[in-house]
Formats: C-alpha cells, structure tokens, sequence
C-alpha cells in the first residue's frame, strides 16, 4: 500500500493492529491434501479477508469468491455434455481469478511489511504455483521476525 499524501506510515494499520492468520504452514499443506485442495481455497479466503484490513482497497476476497462459484459451476455443467464447454470456460477463468486473488495477497503481505524490519519482496513464481500456503509460510516468517525483535526490544 503507498502511502499517500493523506496518508503517513503512523495511520498504516500496525503489525499488532493487523495480524495474519497464524496457522503453521505445514498444518495447512497437510489439511490442504486431506481435502484435495478445498482447505486450500478457505486458506486463501481467510487470508484475503486480513489483506482487506491491510489494504482497504484489496479484491483478493472478491476474486477468490468468483473463483470459487466459477469451479462450482464448473462442476455442474460438467455433467450434461452439451454444457461441459461452457463449464471448462467457466473453469479457466476462475483459474486466474483465483491467479489474481494470490497475487493481490501477495501485494497486500509487501505493502503489510513496507517500511518494517521485515520487508520482503515474495516470489512470483511460487506464488503462481502454491499460492495460499506459500503467502501463509511468508505471514508466519515475517510474524516470527516481529516476535523476536518485540522480545528483543
């Protein structure tokens, strides 16, 4: 998020003031297999709802819906043949939208940790390919490096 004339790094929400989910990535990987995936996409809604209080202005939550009614609908009109077409149009776009959902989080993490000790730029690629639990592993790094300097302080 940059901050704007009207807005100073004091009026940024705190990293107190914004914490992530706070679930161990590796919990995540392993619930994300037992669903075949369905934790996956819940992981994402619920980190999308925390970039909102990061970035008022984020869409990730808007786009991660809009992926899910597009796989939903997917698997519906998948059934009839005469529809399957049109499911697998529905299913490719909600592919990038759920694309665009993991990098607006991904955005929303950088602008969280501009400006702070723990600034990071995350990776493009892994984002791309495992989306919610690498943002998830990043927000519990990046929690553990304010731990430890608010213990050190």
């Amino acid at each position: 998020m940059a901050t704007t004339s009207h807005e100073t790094a004091e009026t940024r929400p705190s990293l107190a003031a914004a914490a992530p989910p706070s679930i161990d990535w590796k919990l995540a990987l392993l619930f994300a297999v037992i669903t075949f995936g369905i934790f996956q996409i819940a992981l994402g809604i619920w980190q999308s709802r925390w970039a909102r209080k990061v970035e008022s202005d984020s869409r990730a939550t808007l786009y991660y819906i809009g992926a899910l009614v597009g796989a939903v609908l997917y698997g519906v009109l998948s059934v009839d043949p005469q529809t399957a077409a049109v499911g697998a149009l529905l299913y490719l776009a909600s592919v990038v939208l759920a694309q665009c959902a993991n990098f607006s989080l991904k955005g929303s993490v950088e602008s969280y940790v501009h400006g702070t000790p723990a600034q990071t730029t995350l990776s493009g690629l892994a984002t791309f390919f495992i989306g919610p639990l690498y943002i998830q592993y990043q927000l519990n790094q990046i929690e553990k490096s304010h731990k430890l300097r608010v213990a050190w302080a």
